[in-house]
Parts: structure tokens; sequence; C-alpha cells
């Protein structure tokens, strides 16, 4: 069954797309589990070698399980590896939060404005509370 199911992954995979390569994964993978291709339960590929059956690098396919986990559609089994979570949730992939972010995980960035600093940085050295304290020699 995994087998077919890489195939499939593959073909859904377009390095063309505005969509981030982790986000393709992780919306198909979705899409398997809701279409019942993935039941809850079923043992996913290792991130190393679905990386190389797909051609990408493997922390694009551990950012997208790392996505999924988050999310509540795969649980991590430890060094055991993933599978389909067991309960899932109730969101589609299709329909994502409003302002999310990148695949849906609803964080966003705002640019700094021109002219300011984003950050206001004290000086370098380290304050006298972090000096190494003497001991009473006597």
């Amino acid at each position: 069954m995994l087998q077919n199911w890489h195939v499939g992954l593959r073909d859904r995979i377009d390095r063309r797309r505005r969509e981030a390569l982790h986000c393709q994964i992780a919306s198909a993978i979705i899409h398997d589990i809701e279409a019942g291709r993935l039941m809850p339960g079923a043992w996913l590929p290792s991130s190393r070698y679905l990386a190389e059956t797909l051609g990408l690098n493997r922390k694009t396919v551990v950012s997208a399980y790392a996505y999924l986990i988050a999310q509540g559609w795969l649980a991590s089994l430890g060094t055991s590896g993933t599978a389909v979570a067991a309960g899932l949730p109730r969101m589609s992939a299709a329909t994502p939060p409003p302002d999310s972010g990148a695949c849906g995980i609803g964080y966003r960035f705002r640019k700094p404005r021109r002219g300011r600093a984003a950050f206001r940085l004290a000086s370098a050295a380290p304050g006298a509370s972090l000096e190494p304290q003497k001991k009473d020699q006597g």
C-alpha cells in the first residue's frame, strides 16, 4: 500500500508551484488521510526514505511531518517511526484557518519599518554581575 502511495505523492509535488514543498507534502498526506488511502495507525515511511523517493532534502520532509504532528494528523512514535494519528482533527486541508501563515500554521512575521532598528541591543560587554566571584583567601 505504501509503494502506491509514494508514487501518488510524487505526482502531486511540483517545484514550480508557489506553495512551499513541505506544505505540498503536508497537503498531499492530509488529502490521502481524508480520502481513506492512509488509515489511522498506518505507518509512514521514514523522512530519509521519503526524501530520497521524492528527490528532496530530508529537512523538507521533516518539516512536513512536524507540521502534521503539531496539527494532530500524525503521531510521532520516537525511534519507531511516524504513523497516522488515531484521533484525527476535524478540519480540512482545503480550508486553512483564516489569517494563517505558511501551511496554515498561523505565524505571521512583520517586516521591520524602514529607518528603524528591528531590535535595540545593549552594549556587548557583560555586566558586573557575570564576573567570577573571588573567594576570600585568608
